[in-house]
């Protein structure tokens, strides 16, 4: 088990206009301009009879808070947002190479946004995605992985964009903190 609380800082410009001189809107913006509080929980568990394998459970509540300076002294309010995570991986050898598959599905809960205390339209939702990824290490210290969102299902509230397939990729490091780390120098 992990249970975490947290703060979002209001570190990124949250007033931020385009070339043409136009206020981008609140979610294009690079922060919110409020402080917000997160909640994060996750379980995960693996059988006796193959401890390669896990099952993980997370779930991340975030509420958010107020930018009372947005534009000029109107408040701008993005929806509190829930997200419950479902997942499970494995470690295969493939040949000689290792591989780590898992498959996921996350439902994503997100409150209507509110600007001078009123609802703002085209803001909240239910979203459903299933993820697929799969990892390997290049070696001992550094893995490639590559995971794929697919959105299964998307109400919205009002009209508005939706989430469509996402495609990441990325390097992982690992690096271990104890002193005689040469790397970070500690």
């Amino acid at each position: 088990f992990t249970i975490g609380a947290g703060v979002k800082l209001p570190t990124g410009n949250p007033d931020s206009f385009s070339e043409q001189g136009i206020a981008l809107p609140a979610d294009l913006q690079a922060g919110s301009g409020a402080l917000d509080g997160i909640l994060f929980f996750s379980y995960q568990q693996s059988p006796r009879s193959r401890p390669s394998l896990s099952y993980i459970s997370t779930a991340i509540f975030r509420y958010t808070g107020t930018n009372e300076e947005y534009f000029a002294g109107n408040s701008y309010r993005f929806g509190n947002e829930l997200q419950v995570s479902l997942a499970a991986a494995d470690r295969l050898f493939v040949g000689g190479l290792v591989i780590d598959p898992s498959i996921g599905i996350q439902y994503r809960k997100r409150g209507r946004d509110f600007f001078d205390g009123g609802e703002f339209p085209g803001s909240g939702g239910d979203f459903l995605f299933l993820n697929p990824g799969i990892s390997t290490p290049i070696n001992q210290k550094f893995s490639w992985q590559v995971n794929v969102s697919l959105p299964l299902y998307s109400k919205v509230v009002d009209t508005q964009l939706a989430p469509t397939l996402q495609l990441n990729m990325g390097i992982s490091f690992k690096t271990n903190l104890k002193s005689d780390n040469k790397f970070l120098g500690i």
